[in-house]
């Protein structure tokens, strides 16, 4: 990102000094400082994206970290939770119970 804010600070400095950077040959022609100035504008914006889409990344890693670790809480909970129920509480199988019911209730 560093590089980003110093080509951009370098355009910065080169426009207000009315200077062409020096990729550009000097040319009289008034289309050329009408391309000239187009081009500038438009490399002025895109380190803007670029520094805008820095930024979105890092904030998008950082939520990304924050429900990677919510997701870990709630399962540990959930996991938590299961095994009190299954320890305290067991639920019995009730297809089980009721076979081994009849079998005894038929037997006086």
């Amino acid at each position: 990102m560093e590089s980003e804010v110093n080509c951009c600070q370098a355009l910065q400095l080169s426009r207000t000094k009315k200077c062409v950077p020096k990729h550009f040959p000097r040319h009289p022609k008034p289309w050329f400082k009408v391309m000239e100035r187009l081009n500038s504008k438009l490399y002025l914006q895109n380190c803007y994206i670029i520094q805008e889409n820095e930024r979105l990344r890092k904030k998008a890693q950082l939520l990304n970290q924050e429900n990677q670790a919510l997701l870990t809480e709630l399962k540990q909970k959930l996991s938590k939770s299961s095994n009190k129920k299954n320890n305290s509480n067991p639920l019995p199988d009730l297809n089980l119970s009721s076979t081994s019911n009849t079998a005894n209730s038929t037997k006086p």
